[in-house]
């Protein structure tokens, strides 16, 4: 999710109850992002900023910035707020990147092992 984008301040009021970190700023193994967690019912979602987002490629161990394409990306709701969600194609190669036993599952999962 874009937090500079218009729409960003309502949103965080809207799931600020289910909000149980965060939003922050954090630099911690692989990750290079500002992003946030919340709990909604027994499901655990974690928002990220998509604004100067980097990962760690595993292989090179180079950070990669990553720029997510919008205009690719599919609408859905969440907490009855449209939200713009990562194109399934860009979420599978940063996963690549990152190349953790975690993201090669889900990998697997999205069919694109």
């Amino acid at each position: 999710m874009p937090f500079d984008h218009p729409r960003w301040p309502g949103f965080l009021d809207a799931i600020r109850p289910q909000v149980t970190w965060g939003p922050e700023k954090v630099v911690e193994g692989p990750w290079d992002l500002s992003y946030l967690k919340l709990l909604h019912g027994r499901q655990k979602i974690e928002i990220g900023a998509a604004e100067r987002t980097r990962i760690l490629d595993r292989a090179t161990g180079t950070w990669v910035r990553q720029v997510i394409a919008f205009d690719r990306s599919v609408i859905r709701c969440v907490l009855g707020c449209e939200v713009a969600v990562m194109p399934a194609a860009q979420l599978i190669a940063y996963k690549r990147l990152l190349g953790r036993d975690v993201d090669l599952e889900d990998i697997r999962a999205l069919g694109a092992a």
